[in-house]
């Protein structure tokens, strides 16, 4: 976190499966914002804090590692 800006990292190593939100919206806490496929089970990311989506860094089907840059939030 820097100032008001957040940035939503991977926890464990998989694939992205669905972005379920687009940059530049307003998004509240406990929302889902992706969907990750870890060790064959889907997983939501969900948004730790109300905020508004500034970047998306991931693609489907993308392969992320641990502590890889999922999307930042302000």
């Amino acid at each position: 976190s820097a100032g008001d800006s957040a940035i939503l990292v991977a926890r464990y190593i998989g694939s992205i499966i669905k972005i379920l939100v687009s940059e530049g919206e307003s998004v509240k806490r406990g929302q889902t914002l992706l969907t990750m496929e870890s060790m064959k089970m889907e997983n939501e990311i969900k948004a730790e804090k109300d905020g508004v989506v500034t970047s998306i860094k991931v693609t489907p089907g993308q392969n992320v590692m641990q502590e890889d840059d999922l999307l930042m939030m302000a």
